[in-house]
């Protein structure tokens, strides 16, 4: 008689926002870059790092995106799978981004836990966002600007003020009503135009769902360093060709942006480094240059964050021991 897999625990997404917090993530999302960024040396980075399947659902103007990981340090297996529907919020009153994460015992194949991907997606780019620019912002960065004023500009925001709590922010996006909104909920400032809020910025997040570009060159600072969250598929770019080739690039997954970054692609740039490299000590940050860091998402980041929130809310024990 065949034997039913034990039945996953089902996380709630109020018990993932109570456990989650920036403290804890961002120092395991910089180990699970850099352990991602070691894959090809021997050990293997202490996983297994497929790249992940994107799917096109055209009539729907959708894209599908699966993304699995072997964490071997953490006896996990990590599966996300995320949609994207860039039109939902104002056709369909449903966000723009829906996803689940299911957590697997590497050791043994047991399910663990299911989880709603949402937050989690939202807290781990921008974990990734803050490492980048611990490492590639110059050491007295103070002003931030903020493209996009949707879930990812909140919580590029939340992180980045976790870094820095002093730090000045100032927003744009192109609904002046949304930008102020958003700019008198968390006390920042509004600006007119994207211009206004990146001139003289030490630190830019594009965080938007723009195909063209929305920055220039021009209005960018020397030294300046961009982490740079939209435009995560080939035939969009959210970074002007000028701005990537004024700029020393950096990416979560450098064969993985080589295959899906527009602004990669588009400006036919060479990638200087993973920014796992970087936290490894084996590729140089240049602070002094432009940098841009191109976040496309890694599975490994979702498998760190699911385990914290896995391991707070489980009654058994962690993963790791289980």
């Amino acid at each position: 008689m065949a034997h039913a897999s034990p039945q996953p625990r089902l996380i709630t997404p109020a018990q993932i926002v109570e456990s989650l917090n920036y403290e804890e993530l961002i120092p395991a999302v910089e180990q699970g870059l850099g352990n991602f960024s070691k894959r090809n040396e021997e050990g293997g980075g202490g996983g297994v790092y497929p790249q992940r399947t994107m799917m096109n659902i055209e009539e729907h103007n959708g894209h599908v995106f699966v993304m699995p990981v072997v964490s071997s340090v953490d006896n996990i297996i990590a599966t996300k799978i995320v949609a994207t529907y860039p039109f939902n919020p104002a056709k369909k009153k449903l966000s723009s981004h829906m996803g689940t994460i299911i957590l697997n015992e590497a050791s043994t194949g047991t399910p663990r836990a299911v989880m709603d991907a949402e937050h989690i997606t939202g807290m781990r780019t921008a974990a990734a966002s803050a490492v980048a620019t611990k490492y590639l912002a110059k050491d007295d960065w103070q002003t931030v600007a903020l493209i996009g004023a949707g879930a990812q500009g909140e919580s590029h925001l939340h992180a980045l003020k976790h870094m820095n709590p002093s730090i000045e922010v100032r927003v744009w996006t192109r609904s002046s009503e949304k930008c102020q909104a958003f700019a008198q909920k968390f006390n920042i400032k509004s600006c007119e135009t994207a211009q206004e809020a990146v001139t003289g910025a030490d630190v830019v997040c594009t965080c938007t769902s723009s195909e063209t570009p929305v920055l220039e060159s021009s209005w960018l600072k020397p030294g300046a360093h961009i982490n740079c969250v939209g435009a995560c598929v080939p035939w969009a770019q959210e970074l002007g060709s000028e701005v990537m080739t004024r700029a020393v690039v950096y990416t979560d997954n450098t064969p993985g942006a080589y295959k899906e970054s527009g602004d990669i692609l588009h400006s036919k740039v060479t990638v200087f480094a993973e920014i796992g490299e970087v936290v490894n000590g084996t590729k140089e940050a240049k602070r002094n240059d432009l940098t841009v860091f191109k976040n496309q998402g890694l599975a490994i980041e979702d498998a760190v964050a699911a385990k914290l929130v896995y391991d707070k809310v489980s009654d058994l024990t962690n993963v790791k021991s289980a």
